[in-house]
């Protein structure tokens, strides 16, 4: 099934559900990593060579919601998605309220301005899922799981320890339709989704066991602690 805004729809409650629209279950080629591009048939690939293609589809449905841009047929490393959401002018700067409504079918939206700095705070995570190299993108769940607790390397330093913090509230919607899609996949997809929200609850639980870090320990410390001991509760829930 293609990740793409297309194929993300909003029920009453304005929960995300991702459908197929075109019922053939292909992987539309602006929607390929760049290591399936010339695969026939992307479905028939292994499970975990499918997954790291959704990790890229990811990036680059985060790229279209911010910055409107479309289906376009490039797909390199979208590095460009930078400079357009920190135009100076603010009037030809879309911001993420404006894709989100395209997706809604709203012409005449009225949505708040998204604050700019919680636009760009966005940024480092779309530009980081597209990566040419696929050892170098980030699990899923990092990309997913509550914004609160997010941190992803600088993609420009894909080996940096330098750490960006995503916004609330941000990825709420892209979460929903990933679970959803997982549902749809197949059962190992099922645990995996039942792993996600266990770790979501543990969220809370993480926060406290790291409010003991001093003011002067640097966030990149905090964040990696929180994503270590995420990881580590992820591995109990598999097991």
């Amino acid at each position: 099934m293609d990740l793409k805004p297309s194929d993300v729809v909003l029920d009453d409650n304005d929960n995300a559900v991702l459908i197929d629209i075109s019922g053939i279950g292909e992987v539309t080629h602006g929607w390929r990593a760049p290591e399936i591009q010339d695969e026939i048939s992307p479905f028939e690939l292994p499970f975990q060579t499918r997954r790291l293609n959704d990790i890229w589809a990811c990036g680059k449905l985060l790229t279209e919601i911010a910055s409107n841009a479309g289906n376009s047929p490039f797909v390199g490393t979208m590095k460009w998605v930078a400079d357009h959401l920190t135009k100076e002018n603010v009037h030809s700067r879309w911001t993420l309220s404006e894709g989100i409504s395209q997706l809604k079918g709203d012409p005449t939206p009225e949505f708040d301005l998204v604050n700019l700095a919680e636009v760009t705070a966005i940024i480092p995570i779309e530009i980081y899922c597209p990566l040419e190299m696929s050892s170098q993108e980030p699990p899923l769940d990092l990309v997913t799981n509550e914004p609160r607790a997010t941190a992803v390397p600088d993609p420009a330093r894909p080996d940096s320890s330098q750490q960006t913090e995503a916004p609330k509230s941000t990825l709420v919607a892209l979460k929903d339709a990933l679970v959803v899609s997982d549902r749809l996949i197949g059962d190992e997809s099922l645990e995996r989704s039942r792993i996600r929200r266990h770790i979501i609850q543990q969220r809370t639980v993480l926060d406290s066991q790291t409010a003991h870090l001093s003011a002067t320990d640097t966030r990149t410390e905090k964040l990696q602690l929180l994503y270590d001991r995420t990881v580590k509760l992820g591995s109990t829930a598999n097991n």
